[in-house]
């Protein structure tokens, strides 16, 4: 239970250095790539501003919707 609670953990830290990546500036966007990664998935911002997740999905810490483990990054979210 204690390693579920950390991974979930490390997962919303690695999701709060995305996001404040980018909107911590106002509107501008990352202009460098940038990846986070917890105990079994991955984040990354690509330098167009796109946000793609793999890995482990278990509790959704890969914020597509779902719970199915990824092994090929999938885009999140999506440009208004």
């Amino acid at each position: 239970m204690v390693k579920k609670a950390f991974v979930v953990l490390l997962c919303i830290l690695g999701l709060v250095i995305v996001v404040s990546t980018l909107y911590g500036q106002g509107t501008s966007r990352a202009t460098t790539p940038q990846i986070a990664a917890g105990s079994y998935h991955s984040l990354a911002l690509k330098s167009n501003g796109t946000l793609w997740a793999w890995g482990d999905n278990g509790y959704g810490q890969l914020g597509d919707g779902t719970t199915t483990n990824r092994t090929s990054p999938v885009q999140i979210g999506t440009e208004n």
